[in-house]
């Protein structure tokens, strides 16, 4: 059995969304250590954002199931669109 992928999109929201800094400055200063070390601290001191959900019963959404994204599903999209109408030129 093999572990799920990590999401690399979610990780870099969720600095963002917490620290205010771009894309490109968590590529260029952040790594895994240091998200682990703010994501420890983060579980000990929760930003407002989170109490105030908490106070109030908001729960957080459950992400979709990831797709397989494989040659399937693109074969299968590409059978959808011809069969629409459109064409593969």
């Amino acid at each position: 059995m093999r572990p799920e992928p990590v999401d690399w999109d979610a990780i870099y929201c969720l600095i963002i969304e917490r620290t205010g800094w771009t894309w490109d400055y968590i590529d260029g200063h952040m790594d895994l250590p240091r998200f682990l070390a703010l994501d420890a601290h983060w579980s000990r001191n929760p930003p407002l954002r989170d109490m105030v959900q908490a106070y109030l019963g908001i729960k957080p959404q459950t992400p979709p199931s990831s797709t397989r994204n494989d040659q399937t599903d693109l074969d299968e999209f590409i059978e959808m669109f011809k069969a629409a109408g459109g064409s593969m030129a």
